[in-house]
């Protein structure tokens, strides 16, 4: 086994391999993974044919990124049979390997896997890996040794403090002495990814601040010449990936490592002895991180005494887990267990061993390799072999059962028909039973008729017993029975007696003979009686009729033990908001606890079921808590205990965020503090101050975010911890984006400040600060007189408070005024047009006549070939790029006037005492529709006569509620509203079958759901001839009930119900309404929330 194991150091994603331990030693290729840059192994090389040093290490990842060393006194040397029989690279101070036309960008994300060790001694850092051979040491990979391993992050002296380095700090190892297990990454967009790979067992983490002299690189080295940071050392494996590796390729990379590095754990062929001498020694590789032995020991060695099975489980560097074991078989079958004997048999002890070899020394002083055993006693042996070693055998126990004589009937009887015969008391118990000449195999057997009877029953340990008894009829025995029920220690056990008298014998029954397996007894039909003792009892009820005749019945009745317990309370210092530990202690193992710890303000913490549990008080005083426990079988013990907490200080501070290098304030606001008190202030920034200082000041030299903590300890010790994440930002860069504008043209500029906190005000000054404004891209909407040049200044404020200002020049040119004409301006189809610019300073022109037409031209001539409604548009610029904008439209069609009564509704107002009419309209003709009468009217001959005013084109549709309503008669409605359209502009409509609508109101009605498509809000609208009861279901496109929306009683007539749809998935959906045996179907769409 090879110690030079125990020095390399692992740089892998260890909190990721260790999740998955089970792959064990199957092959995996690193190749596989995506984003393989380079990958350089102990076993890749070119051997320079000097000797054992090399001039190439070749890359194994097919992208031909080969490292080589041409100068002879600066190669390094392959060393064989390191790790596992791999090959490594041995590297001195003087020795390197360079890297020609490989380009790193470390600004993006990457991840770089390490199998390397650092034999410096010196008190410094050793570079392994440089990626430029210029810059700031941020370019380079390095590890720690000496005095150097208590710091990290940055070389802490002269003029390099400000220089981070990728370095590995000694206390971010698994095991010192075997592997150390880190992760190089750096992840640019995301850089939360930097804290999911923390170090095993350590609070720090890697600094890798890229270098902006990395970008670009393309010469890089593969360890350290000269100098104090010079490589000293060996590298078995350097893979670099291009990106944060995925879980799935992190097992990929894991299972690599672990399969070429770490063996196979074996334990060796089974072992047979022929002695009894404890000299067999295992000892395992040390490639493994812990050892666990069945045994319980866990040394890399164990010492074989005893015969048996023995396994293994260790645990390497990756995770991992593997097992093995061994069996270790001693000479002979010396061992057997305790035995029972019946009466009269014997047992043959016999080791199988020869004599001449081995001397035997038995406890009964025999000294043959056996011994027969009739007798109950303790037996043991004493082997000693040939080499002087002693074999002592654990003590057997042999007890001989003598029941075969104790079992018997007892002497002939005579008893009452109903009665039964057994095995006598204290004859033992059988477990097989068989009855002759009845054939029965009950411990018990019921006699019936007189007769020689006999019993051959065998008990647990398999011994037998043979017994007869005649057996004499008297009479009728009664028929026994009795219940029981169990209860606690403590309660009283209720006996009732069940017998009944036996049908062919009606004497009643005249005495009853209680006996409860304690010693107690009693004599009354129905009695209880208090055991003093948990436990099992045996109860019997003796019942005897006025003939004499008299029969037992048997039952047992459990009494449970009620728990006895105690309350231990932890910790000697007792304060508020201090977790304090309550151990539930009890002889029984009750099956539920319930805590309450008097301590109402903690809320749902107030109380726990569990036997060891933790409470923090809300505030200091005198609680009582209270712990029952509670058996399964429902026995109950209840303990309180006083419990007196001290009030710990409620921790809490005041900052106000601010700017580098400006110094600031921190204000104590706990509750209740005094001059006494103790604060411990830890900066985030390694300065701390202890005492009392309750509101100290500190400075922050670099814009970032800090760690602040304070610990406050009170008079009585009792402490509490506040802490927080303070800011402290840089000056932000003020900037924006302008260019010229148009007069009469809204000003749009853009902010393009940075910063690397939050800006939250903008402050614009426009025009000599005449015009300002506070959003962050501002639009100006002001009318600029005269064309001339302004100042624009920005003023920024970030979150934190920081500011910069920046003032710009802007121009302001004058704008054209865009308007056209054109005739005719309206006929019938083809009709050509001749449209006439009309603009004012406009010198280009870019015209849309809506057919699809346009036109550069000054004053086009335009053709329509089929009717309908044309937009048109024209954008004149001016000589700077200055635009407007005219619109206007021409419809060419034939005239038509078409007006159309698409649906009505209504609804009870008013208390129900009036009904309300809205009418939808459409214009579906080609003319605009100006007024027109509308005329509602009911089936019981009331009319309301209404006129309309307003625009209506073509296609568009109103909605008109009118302004009177019908009167209704005790609340009736009438059978048939109406609603007529007639006059639209004063004229005969072309098209009088859609100018009126009737809708019933005495049949069951069901109007579409609107609107639809839907996303938030649904309206229903339904019509019922009579009162009843409705049921309104709504069904997805699979036909699957998604709720109930309504199932009640509705009134008769209209009704409208509103529902919200926005949870729902987008699809088609189905609304069912249920009205006695008639059922509507209506279907709407859900739209999606995009």
């Amino acid at each position: 086994m090879t110690l030079e194991l125990k020095k390399f150091i692992w740089i892998v994603l260890l909190s990721v391999f260790q999740v998955f331990a089970s792959n064990c030693f199957a092959q995996f290729d690193p190749s596989s993974i995506s984003g393989l840059t380079f990958w350089y192994r102990g076993d890749s090389v070119g051997y320079s044919g000097l000797g054992p040093v090399i001039d190439t290490l070749y890359d194994l990842s097919g992208n031909g990124y080969h490292a080589y060393q041409l100068n002879g006194s600066k190669m390094p040397v392959k060393i064989d049979s390191i790790l596992n029989g791999q090959s490594v690279i041995g590297f001195t101070i003087s020795t390197s390997m360079a890297v020609d036309n490989l380009i790193i960008d470390p600004v993006d994300p990457y991840t770089l896997v390490c199998v390397i060790d650092n034999q410096y001694s010196g008190n410094s850092i050793s570079i392994f890996l440089e990626l430029s051979s210029t810059g700031a040491y941020s370019n380079k990979f390095a590890l720690p040794s000496g005095t150097w391993q208590s710091s990290y992050g940055k070389i802490n002296s002269g003029s390099r403090n400000d220089n981070p380095f990728k370095r590995i700090k000694s206390d971010d190892v698994l095991n010192e002495d075997l592997f150390y297990n880190l992760l190089f990454s750096y992840d640019a967009v995301d850089a939360s990814n930097m804290l999911s790979y923390r170090i095993m067992g350590s609070n720090q983490f890697l600094n890798i601040t890229p270098s902006p002299n990395m970008a670009g690189t393309n010469l890089n080295f593969l360890g350290y010449e000269g100098g104090t940071f010079g490589f000293e050392g060996q590298i078995a494996e350097l893979i670099y990936f291009d990106g944060i590796l995925s879980p799935s390729d992190s097992i990929i990379l894991a299972n690599y490592l672990q399969s070429r590095y770490i063996p196979e754990l074996t334990l060796g062929a089974d072992i047979y002895k022929t002695d009894f001498c404890a000299d067999t020694l295992f000892v395992v590789s040390p490639y493994y991180l812990d050892y666990s032995w069945s045994d319980g020991t866990s040394n890399d060695t164990l010492m074989i005494t005893d015969a048996g099975v023995y396994s293994l489980t260790v645990m390497d560097a990756f995770g991992y887990s593997q097992i093995d074991s061994i069996n270790v078989i001693y000479p002979g079958e010396y061992l057997i267990e305790n035995v029972t004997l019946c009466q009269g048999d014997s047992l043959i002890w016999d080791t199988h061993l020869s004599g001449g070899e081995y001397v035997f020394q038995w406890s009964t002083l025999q000294t043959d390799s056996f011994i027969v055993i009739v007798d109950t006693g303790h037996y043991s042996l004493s082997i000693s072999d040939f080499q002087g070693c002693t074999y002592l055998s654990d003590t057997l126990a042999i007890f001989v059962d003598s029941f075969p004589s104790m079992a018997t009937l007892g002497p002939d009887t005579t008893l009452c028909e109903g009665n039964f015969i057994g095995l006598e008391e204290n004859a033992g118990v059988g477990a097989v039973y068989h009855w002759a000449p009845n054939n029965e195999i009950t411990p018990q057997l019921i006699i019936n008729t007189s007769g020689t009877y006999s019993l051959t029953v065998t008990n647990a340990n398999n011994c037998t017993a043979r017994d007869t008894i005649d057996v004499s009829i008297l009479g009728y025995a009664p028929i026994a029975d009795l219940m029981v029920d169990s209860v606690c220690d403590g309660d009283k056990n209720t006996f009732t007696d069940l017998s009944t008298v036996n049908p062919l014998d009606p004497s009643p029954i005249v005495q009853w003979e209680w006996t409860f397996g304690d010693g107690g007894n009693a004599s009354l039909q129905n009695t209880q009686h208090l055991y003093q003792d948990s436990g099992v009892y045996e109860v019997s009820l003796e019942v005897t009729t006025a003939a004499g005749c008299s029969q037992i019945a048997i039952d047992t009745v459990q009494v449970y033990a009620t728990p006895v317990g105690d309350i231990i309370i932890g910790q000697e210092l007792k304060c508020s908001g201090l977790g304090i530990s309550f151990i539930g202690d009890s002889v029984l193992f009750p099956d539920q606890w319930n805590w309450n710890f008097d301590d109402t303000l903690s809320g749902m913490a107030d109380s726990s079921q569990l036997q060891e549990t933790l409470h923090s008080f809300s505030a200091g005083g005198s609680y009582n808590v209270t712990a029952i426990m509670t058996t399964i079988e429902g026995c109950v013990d209840t303990i309180t205990k006083s419990i007196e907490i001290l009030q710990s200080p409620i921790a809490n501070f005041m900052y106000q965020p601010g700017c580098e290098n400006e110094p600031m304030q921190f204000l104590d606001s706990t509750s209740n503090a005094n001059n006494g008190w103790i604060w411990e202030w830890s900066f985030g920034d390694q300065n701390t101050l202890t005492g009392n200082q309750p509101n100290p000041m500190n400075t922050y030299l670099v814009s970032a975010y800090y760690h602040v903590i304070m610990v406050v300890q009170n008079d009585e010790g009792c402490v509490d911890t506040a802490q927080k994440v303070v800011q402290v930002s840089e000056n932000p860069k003020a900037g924006f984006a302008v260019t010229d504008f148009c007069r009469h043209t809204p000003i749009q500029v853009f902010d393009t400040s940075t910063t690397n906190d939050v800006i939250v005000s903008w402050r614009w000054n426009v025009l000599n600060n005449e015009n300002e404004s506070t959003e962050q891209n501002p639009i100006f909407n002001y009318e600029y007189d005269n064309p001339n040049t302004y100042n624009m200044q920005l003023v920024v404020v970030t979150d934190i408070g920081c500011k910069d200002s920046v003032t710009k020049l802007i121009t302001i040119h004058p704008r054209p005024t865009a308007d056209f004409s054109f005739t005719p301006e309206f006929g019938a189809p083809p009709l050509t047009v001749d449209f006439t610019d009309q603009s004012i300073d406009g010198v280009t022109y870019d015209w849309e006549f809506g057919n699809s037409d346009t036109s550069a031209i000054e004053n086009p001539t335009i053709d329509y070939e089929s009717d309908g409604k044309y937009n048109i548009q024209l954008i004149t610029y001016s000589e700077y790029g200055c635009a407007d904008t005219a619109f206007g439209f021409i419809k060419v069609t034939i005239p038509s006037l078409d007006m159309a009564v698409n649906r009505i509704y209504t609804a009870k107002i008013n208390e129900d005492r009036f009904l309300e009419i809205t009418a939808d309209l459409i214009n579906f003709g080609t003319r605009e529709v100006n007024d027109f009468d509308l005329i509602a009217s009911t089936s019981d001959g009331s009319t309301i006569l209404e006129k309309w005013t307003g625009e209506l084109l073509t296609l568009e549709d109103t909605n008109y509620r009118f302004s009177a309503a019908f009167e209704l008669i005790n609340g009736e409605l009438p059978s048939v509203v109406c609603v007529q359209l007639e006059n639209p502009n004063g004229e005969i409509d072309a098209n009088q079958s859609n100018n009126e609508y009737c809708l019933s109101l005495t049949e069951f009605l069901v109007f579409d759901p609107y609107p639809n498509p839907a996303n938030d809000w649904i309206y229903l609208d339904f019509i019922l001839p009579e009162d009843g009861p409705v049921t309104i279901q709504l069904y997805n496109s699979l036909g699957k009930l998604v709720r109930i929306i309504y199932d009640g009683n509705s009134d008769k007539g209209l009704n409208r119900l509103s529902f919200l749809v926005d949870d729902l998935s987008s699809e088609m959906y189905t609304i069912v309404v249920n009205y006695g045996e008639d059922s509507e179907f209506k279907k709407f769409i859900k739209l999606s929330e995009e």
